[in-house]
């Protein structure tokens, strides 16, 4: 446990324990706006004294629900049952994916290139 958190919550730190629940950019922001964007502007300790901790889902899971919810991601066919998975159009192109992120957007090529990246 963090002793400054479990002293700042009074000895509660409900917030995980005396851990923050997400790092200062972002829980889904990608790694890459580490130290140039805070969700947290009244952090007190800078993104040096983070050590993120990241879980990888399987990729072909995480694209089946990125189908049912896809929170900030937007691609063709994604509301469509049987195209939502399709990396390609039917033209060979790939099936761009574009997310909004806090600090800005990022583009992918797909939502495989979306899971790699």
């Amino acid at each position: 446990q963090n002793p400054h958190r479990v002293a700042k919550f009074h000895g509660n730190a409900k917030r995980g324990h005396g851990n923050e629940w997400e790092v200062p950019w972002g829980k889904h922001t990608p790694p890459h706006f580490r130290g140039s964007y805070s969700k947290n502007s009244k952090a007190e300790y800078t993104p040096e004294e983070v050590l993120p901790i990241v879980l990888v889902r399987n990729p072909y899971g995480w694209m089946k629900s990125m189908c049912k919810n896809p929170y900030a991601a937007k691609w063709g066919g994604m509301h469509d049952e049987k195209s939502c998975l399709r990396l390609k159009k039917e033209n060979y192109e790939w099936n761009t994916v574009d997310v909004n992120f806090g600090p800005g957007k990022t583009h992918h090529k797909s939502l495989a290139h979306f899971w790699n990246d």
